[in-house]
């Protein structure tokens, strides 16, 4: 797994965020069984597929909140599933919440 690994954070990157995957979706993708899959990559990347992924949807936010015009627009399309959700992650990575952060 660990040769595949830049081919898969390629691939989370590109393809898994944008279609909403779970890390079993991504697992399955890659032939993997998800605790096996889970497991490893947290081992060899230190993170999980989960952190990796908020991340990854944080960091659109981040680059779109200056411009949009309204918090709910973005964070339903930067793949959060709720409002709640969304400010929690954005508050862990920034410190702020949406309506903070867009301010600054």
């Amino acid at each position: 797994m660990k040769t595949k690994m830049p081919e898969i954070l390629s691939f989370i990157s590109e393809e898994a965020v944008s279609r909403k995957m779970t890390s079993e979706e991504i697992a399955v993708h890659f032939g993997y069984d998800k605790h096996h899959f889970s497991r490893k990559f947290k081992e060899i990347n230190g993170f999980s597929v989960a952190e990796f992924l908020s991340s990854l949807k944080v960091e659109k936010a981040i680059f779109e909140l200056d411009e949009e015009k309204r918090i709910l627009d973005l964070q339903e399309r930067s793949g959060f599933e709720s409002s709640g959700s969304f400010t929690n992650t954005l508050k862990k990575y920034t410190g702020s919440s949406p309506r903070a952060y867009k301010r600054k």
